[in-house]
């Protein structure tokens, strides 16, 4: 049956698993909103484009499972591209589908309706996958090799330009033309192998682990138990251990303490992390020969330090063949107690700023086990990196590499909107809330009971202890805030100042869940 390549895009990816789209219709893109409404997708209308994009990046780290993101040609693709490229910096899989003027008027300077000199290149300035649709006949191969690279490999943004004569084409083909191969995950059975044979021989073993092991956390926790080793992660691993079991120091890389234990060790492996500057500000220690690494890209397995045994494929797999005929150790633990190594970030926090450290134990204590917390670009967040420990995979969710102010909020509203039975918290601070604050009205109109709480210093306060420690007068740093109660109350949510309310977070986070209300919780430095 025909049917426009608009409407055949959207029913193919309905028909390879997508199940949310994150977007704004417009008159470019009514093609695929007709698909859209004749779809099962649940979709959210953002308030801006770069929310958009956020909220299918926080849908996907916490689900596993990408989503679609659809802006407008031209203007709506830029707003989104910020938050794209942060989505391809932290290995996070969407499907961006945007449209873009017709074929027989690109690069006339015509003056069209959103017409941007070269739309796919902009994008090709941030990812790798790039598809642009040139007639009605490419569409299903497109497709094809669009959702199967969503499928397989590392976790990355795909985008797909349509323009918009092309998308309104009728179109006779069959959905199942449109859809991947499914393939089985590989394991390196002779690397695997040899890696089992370092750690069976290791005495003082050491586990790195980033976002890309999140999958494993499972048979990861046994490893460590079974090799009785030393757990480090990177931001965006944590809690795959909990950050606080008597195994793991957590986010801690690049502390000096945690150096000095970490050099300690016989043998070493890294798996699903990039071991990038953000993860450790500092250099690695020199691990020479005592080093091997596990990644789905292979590329990776070539930068940073050298890896005596570098094996390429997925983490859960790996792990999984890794453990069959792992030699378990009983007798205590090589490194001993880390309560020792763990407590020097908590003083230097706690000297810097005990209302951080006082907001951040709050919060843990609130919260169970499994909740979310997704955090923006804000002091409070960088001392909860180290500080707060998560105990679970995924369990805090960061814009680590690219770092974007605005990310919190939406982002936690996309994660909250896949896992609609876990607590998930957002966490921004004052200034950083105001890149994406109007989405509050979006998590309103969608009843998605989303708590939000604003770290507010009055401040752009890391900038401005950086321009202090560098002898750097003050400037541009100290902007005013808004009223938050006002701001809450005008985009449908309620408003509590812990400050001012004997109310704790837990009750406030748990009647927004109920009532599908969403909640601003504002927590003011003194």
């Amino acid at each position: 049956m025909s049917m426009s390549c608009g409407e055949y895009l959207i029913e193919a990816v309905e028909a390879a698993g997508i199940t949310h789209a994150f977007g704004i219709p417009g008159v470019h893109n009514l093609a695929l909103y007709r698909g859209v409404a004749a779809s099962s997708l649940t979709h959210v209308t953002p308030r801006h484009e770069q929310g958009a994009a956020f909220m299918a990046d926080g849908f996907a780290r916490l689900t596993g499972r990408a989503a679609l993101v659809l802006p407008i040609t031209g203007a709506g693709v830029l707003n989104a591209a910020t938050a794209i490229a942060q989505a391809y910096s932290d290995s996070v899989a969407m499907l961006v589908v945007a449209t873009n003027n017709p074929l027989s008027t690109q690069d006339r300077g015509y003056g069209e309706l959103h017409e941007t000199r070269d739309q796919s290149m902009a994008m090709r300035g941030i990812l790798d996958d790039v598809y642009i649709v040139r007639t009605a006949g490419d569409l299903p191969d497109i497709l094809r090799s669009a959702l199967g690279r969503l499928r397989r490999g590392r976790p990355r943004p795909v985008y797909i330009e349509l323009p918009i004569d092309i998308a309104e084409m009728l179109l006779d083909a069959r959905v199942e033309d449109a859809l991947p191969a499914d393939i089985g995950s590989g394991i390196d059975l002779a690397g695997i192998t040899r890696l089992r044979e370092r750690l069976n021989h290791a005495e003082r073993p050491l586990l790195l682990l980033g976002g890309g092991a999140a999958g494993a956390s499972e048979g990861i926790r046994a490893l460590a138990q079974d090799m009785g080793a030393l757990v480090v992660t990177s931001i965006a691993g944590k809690g795959i251990v909990a950050d606080d079991a008597p195994c793991s120091l957590g986010a801690r890389m690049g502390e000096p303490a945690a150096q000095a234990l970490m050099e300690q060790c016989d043998f070493a492996l890294a798996i699903g992390t990039e071991l990038a500057n953000p993860d450790r500000w500092c250099a690695l220690p020199d691990f020479a020969s005592r080093f091997a690494r596990i990644d789905i890209d292979a590329a990776q397995l070539d930068r940073g330090p050298r890896a005596a045994i570098a094996i390429q494929g997925d983490a859960q797999a790996s792990v999984d063949a890794l453990r069959d005929g792992l030699i378990a150790r009983g007798g205590p633990a090589w490194f001993g107690d880390l309560a020792p190594i763990r407590q020097p970030e908590f003083d230097t926090w706690q000297a810097k700023s005990p209302p951080i450290v006082s907001a951040l134990a709050d919060l843990r204590a609130a919260l169970p086990d499994d909740a979310v917390v997704v955090s923006d670009m804000t002091q409070i967040a960088y001392a909860g990196g180290s500080i707060f420990p998560a105990r679970r995979p995924q369990g805090w969710l960061h814009p680590t590499g690219y770092g974007t102010l605005g990310y919190g909020m939406p982002a936690a509203l996309g994660a909250q909107l896949g896992a609609p039975d876990t607590m998930v918290v957002g966490l921004a601070g004052d200034y950083g809330f105001g890149f994406s604050g109007p989405e509050l009205a979006t998590a309103a109109a969608n009843r998605i009971g989303l708590t939000t709480i604003i770290w507010n210093n009055r401040r752009l306060g890391q900038i401005q202890d950086d321009m202090d420690d560098s002898g750097i007068p003050r400037v541009a740093v100290q902007v005013a805030p808004p009223d938050f109660d006002l701001f809450a109350r005008a985009h449908g949510a309620t408003y509590t100042n812990t400050g001012s309310s004997n109310r704790s977070m837990i009750s406030v986070m748990e009647e927004a869940r109920d009532s599908g209300v969403p909640a601003l919780i504002e927590v003011s430095e003194p």
